[in-house]
């Protein structure tokens, strides 16, 4: 599995999810912005250790295959599509 920092703009539908985690720089979508997000982790080991492991915690979290079958089953439920 991945374990990378990653720079997500506030435009990313993602990032309100992964914003709990503090697994990610979330910046305004622009380059200067994103430019400094990613100069700010390659300037910081404690940073960029930091959010591999909590982004590993978010994919362990929410995005396996297991959890995205059970949302899925959950929602067909919840709209009727599956009893």
């Amino acid at each position: 599995m991945l374990e990378l920092p990653v720079v997500v703009t506030d435009k990313v539908c993602f990032s309100l999810d992964i914003g709990e985690y503090n697994a990610e720089v979330v910046t305004k979508c622009n380059t200067n912005e994103i430019a400094s997000a990613i100069l700010k982790i390659l300037e910081s080991n404690e940073l960029s250790e930091g959010m591999r492991i909590k982004a590993r915690k978010l994919v362990e979290d929410r995005f396996t295959l297991s959890k995205a079958i059970d949302k899925m089953i959950k929602v067909c439920k919840e709209t009727g599509v599956m009893r």
